[in-house]
């Protein structure tokens, strides 16, 4: 049991060492991180933090097995120099039992994780709150690298400068005193638009390159206008406050939470998003299905379900009146059912063959509260808030069901 808590507390020091040294360096980048399996080392300062948390899990495994070996073969070599001493055989038995007791520990988090919840373990950034556009007090050098405000340590920030990751109604303490705009991305992937009124109001003036120094100082509202494929999420019928996103939230971004009122798609080639909105944080409450139009209007929207559309492919959607897909079942359904007639509140296990993606509905015509699945499920009873809400099963069952062709 002592050995067992070393290999665990050994284990633990080498995952914060990893997390640690990942926030030190990720700023200069001035280490080659080496590559973990399958997944790349960051190699640029762009890279975003999902990334790196997706490349320390990773890391951490491989060298977790690296060690488990190590003191396999370790306590296989005092194995076989014991010469028959049972305390050395013994503390060597221990030795080979705490580590692949720790090793199977981690590799079983992500199970488990994916067990309770597959949302758990997916890596899913927003792309617009990182880095966007500074705007500065005064004109600055355009050379390489210098518009970067990193690069200049002697200018304040709020101060000397101000940096926005959305559309701002006002420049702050920047208002009329814009000199200089510098952007971290290409004009290629974000717009970037001054206005010489607030609330985007008045004579417009459009950023035309990553670092340019103004003909005027009389700004007092900016637009930033994202080209990343996604669903945009706005704050604002004209979509000028929004925030991307590329994957599925629990929690929309700080900000937007019960904010939204439209919502916008930027497609590219064959990807084409599509979303369900959710009222609560979590994929909880009612919810809305968006593929391709632009509606406003929209409120009380808490976390938002991502997905790519894609072609009808596979038996489709069948309903079970028992668990573990037995008795009774539905014809699979390729297409939406408004109600399901005698098989009302009576759905406890589903299968999804093919391409597709399932909205369960509590009510009739789409209505009530909802819950999106993209696999199978043997027992709707089980963390279904559709079927089952609450520790005794209060509620009704599914009535309506949406059929999504999705991308898997």
């Amino acid at each position: 049991m002592r050995n067992s808590r070393k290999i665990l507390f050994l284990l633990l020091l080498i995952s914060l060492f990893l997390i640690s040294s990942n926030f030190v360096l990720a700023r200069e980048l001035e280490v080659t991180y080496p590559a973990a399996g399958n997944i790349p080392g960051p190699s640029s300062t762009r890279t975003l933090l999902p990334d790196y948390v997706k490349y320390i899990f990773n890391l951490i495994v491989a060298i977790s097995g690296i060690i488990v070996f190590g003191i396999i073969v370790f306590s296989g070599f005092r194995y076989a120099t014991s010469a028959g001493n049972p305390t050395t055989i013994s503390d060597v038995k221990d030795r080979i039992g705490s580590a692949v007791i720790g090793m199977i520990i981690i590799l079983s988090s992500y199970l488990i994780l994916n067990t309770i919840n597959p949302q758990l373990v997916v890596i899913n950034p927003i792309l617009s709150t990182n880095k966007g556009v500074v705007v500065y007090d005064s004109p600055v050098s355009c050379t390489t690298g210098m518009g970067n405000p990193e690069s200049q340590e002697s200018l304040k920030p709020d101060v000397n400068y101000i940096k926005f990751g959305v559309s701002s109604r006002t420049l702050e303490s920047l208002n009329d005193k814009a000199g200089a705009v510098w952007l971290y991305q290409s004009t290629d992937d974000l717009k970037v638009n001054l206005y010489s009124d607030l609330d985007w109001g008045g004579t417009k003036q459009e950023v035309t390159s990553s670092c340019i120094s103004l003909p005027s100082t009389n700004y007092s509202s900016i637009e930033l206008a994202w080209q990343n494929p996604g669903v945009y999420l706005c704050k604002d019928s004209a979509a000028k406050e929004c925030s991307v996103y590329t994957s599925s939230q629990p929690k929309l971004a700080d900000g937007f939470d019960n904010k939204v009122v439209s919502i916008r798609f930027k497609n590219i080639n064959d990807i084409q998003y599509g979303a369900v909105l959710h009222k609560n944080q979590n994929y909880q409450g009612t919810c809305q299905v968006f593929a391709a139009a632009p509606p406003s209007g929209l409120s009380g929207i808490s976390s938002v379900t991502v997905f790519l559309q894609g072609t009808a492919q596979g038996e489709g959607v069948t309903l079970y009146d028992d668990t573990e897909y037995q008795g009774i079942s539905t014809s699979p359904y390729t297409s939406d059912q408004a109600s399901l007639g005698d098989f009302n509140d009576k759905a406890r296990s589903i299968t999804i063959d093919g391409n597709y993606m399932a909205l369960l509905f509590r009510d009739d015509n789409y209505g009530n509260e909802c819950e999106v699945l993209r696999d199978d499920d043997p027992n709707l009873l089980i963390g279904n808030t559709v079927v089952c809400k609450g520790l005794f099963c209060i509620g009704g069952g599914i009535n309506s069901v949406k059929v999504i062709p999705v991308k898997k």
